[in-house]
C-alpha cells in the first residue's frame, strides 16, 4: 500500500489547465521516479542513432492521414521521406551534406535548402559541426531520439499501461517544444514492453506518438505565415503518429538515398566533377526500349584529333531486305559536321547528311564541351559473380 500510495504524485506531475480545447496547456512539473519500479523512457539510440519505419499520420483537428515511409541514416548523414497522400507519391531526399533537399513527383524534381523544406521541421536543420570532406562547417542530421523528441531532457512521466493495435504498451508523457507550437504541446509516446518481441532484434521500440497542443500555423508544421499578413489565432491541433516495423538501423538498399533514374534535379550542387574522356576510345554499347522490347547493339569509334567519329549498326526490326545489313555512320566534323552512312555490303545505300544532336549515333563536335551534367550518387551497374 505504501509504494502505490508513493506512485501517486509521480503520475500527477504532467497535466493540463484547460477549460477547453483552445485554451489548452501543458505543465511540467517534474519528472519520473529517480528510482524504484517506475521507468524512464526507453532509450531508442542504444543501438544506432539510424531508424527506418512506415509510418500513419492521423491529423484529427483537421480530418486526414497519410502515410511515410521514414528513412534516417545518421552515420550517411542523411534522410529519405516517401509521402502517400490522396493517392499520389511524393519523395523529399534530405542531403545533409550539401545542405538540399530534393523533392521529387511526377518524375519531377525541386531543389532547395533543408530549413525551406515543407517537411524540414520532421528531421529538423541538424547541428552545425566543422570538418567535413572540403573542410569548413557543414550541418550534420541529428539522431533518432531528436528527430522523434523521445524527451532528450528526461522530464517525461510514466503513465502506465496501455494497447497500441494489440501489442502491450508502456506509457510516456512530456512536454516538448516544437516550430510553430504555442507554449509547449503534450507528447505521449507508446513503447512496446520489454517482454514482448518485435520484428527488430531489440525489444522496446515505439509504437505510437500522440502530440496535442496550440499552434499558430494555418497548416501545422508547414512554416511560419508571411511576415506582412496577421498573425493567426492559435488553435489547438491534436496528431497520431502509429509506427509500424520500426528498426533502430536501415535496413533498405542505400541507393534509396539517391535520386532516381531519369530523374535531373537542376541547380544541385556539385560533389564531383564529371570525368574527362581521352582523345582516343572506342566502346561496344548495348540500347533497350523497354515499350517496343527491341534490343540494339552499337559499336563506336571516336578520334578527337582527327575530328572523325564512326558508328556500326544496324536496323532492328529490319524494315525491308535492304536493311538486313549492318550499317556504318562515319562522321566527319572536318568538313562542317557531315554524317556519311553506308551499308556495310555496299548494296547501293550512301547518304551524306548533317550530323544530328539527337541521333543516337549523334555525337557532338570534340569543341562542344558540355559542362551541365552533375553528380547524382554512385550506383552498382554490373555486379560480377565468382
Amino acid at each position: 500500500m505504501i509504494r502505490n500510495q508513493e506512485r501517486v504524485p509521480w503520475l500527477m506531475c504532467l497535466f493540463i489547465l484547460a477549460t477547453g480545447a483552445d485554451d489548452f496547456q501543458c505543465v511540467d512539473n517534474g519528472t519520473s521516479a529517480q528510482s524504484g519500479n517506475v521507468p524512464h523512457m526507453p532509450t531508442v539510440t542504444k543501438d544506432s542513432d539510424s531508424y527506418q519505419a512506415t509510418v500513419e499520420v492521423n491529423i484529427l483537428d483537421k480530418g486526414y492521414s497519410y502515410v511515410v515511409d521514414e528513412f534516417l541514416d545518421y552515420e550517411g548523414n542523411r534522410a529519405l521521406m516517401r509521402v502517400y497522400k490522396s493517392g499520389f507519391k511524393s519523395s523529399y531526399i534530405f542531403s545533409y551534406d550539401t545542405d538540399e533537399v530534393f523533392s521529387i513527383s511526377n518524375n519531377l524534381c525541386k531543389v532547395s535548402n533543408i530549413s525551406d523544406s515543407r517537411f524540414g521541421f520532421v528531421v529538423g536543420g541538424g547541428s552545425q559541426t566543422s570538418g567535413g570532406g572540403g573542410g569548413g562547417d557543414r550541418r550534420h542530421i541529428f539522431g533518432s531520439a531528436a528527430v522523434l523528441r523521445f524527451a532528450a531532457d528526461k522530464h517525461d512521466v510514466y503513465n502506465g499501461t496501455s494497447e497500441v493495435r494489440g501489442v502491450p504498451a508502456d506509457v510516456y508523457s512530456t512536454c516538448i517544444t516544437w516550430q510553430g507550437v504555442v507554449g509547449k504541446a503534450r507528447a505521449t509516446y507508446y513503447f512496446s514492453q520489454a517482454n514482448w518481441n518485435t520484428s527488430a532484434p531489440r525489444k522496446q521500440l515505439p509504437l505510437r506518438i500522440e502530440v496535442e497542443g496550440l499552434t499558430s500555423l494555418p497548416v501545422w508544421g508547414r512554416g511560419p505565415p508571411p511576415p506582412t499578413s496577421q498573425p493567426p489565432k492559435p488553435r489547438y491541433f491534436h496528431h497520431v503518429y502509429d509506427f509500424i516495423n520500426y528498426l533502430p538501423y536501415i535496413a533498405a538498399d542505400p541507393a534509396i538515398f539517391l535520386t532516381p533514374p531519369n530523374v535531373v534535379c537542376e541547380n544541385r550542387v556539385v560533389t564531383r566533377a564529371f570525368p574527362k574522356l581521352g582523345r582516343f576510345f572506342s566502346f561496344r554499347s548495348e540500347e533497350i526500349d523497354p515499350l517496343s522490347g527491341i534490343v540494339e547493339h552499337r559499336h563506336l569509334w571516336y578520334d578527337q584529333d582527327a575530328k572523325m567519329t564512326r558508328v556500326d549498326y544496324r536496323y532492328e526490326p529490319p524494315g525491308s531486305g535492304q536493311y538486313t545489313n549492318g550499317i556504318s555512320s562515319i562522321g566527319d566534323f572536318n568538313t562542317g559536321s557531315v554524317s556519311f552512312t553506308a551499308d556495310d555490303w555496299l548494296t547501293g545505300l550512301f547518304n551524306p547528311s548533317a550530323i544530328l544532336d539527337f541521333l543516337p549515333y549523334g555525337l557532338r563536335p570534340p569543341e562542344r564541351a558540355d559542362n551541365q551534367f552533375k553528380s547524382a550518387g554512385c550506383r552498382n551497374l554490373h555486379i560480377a559473380t565468382l
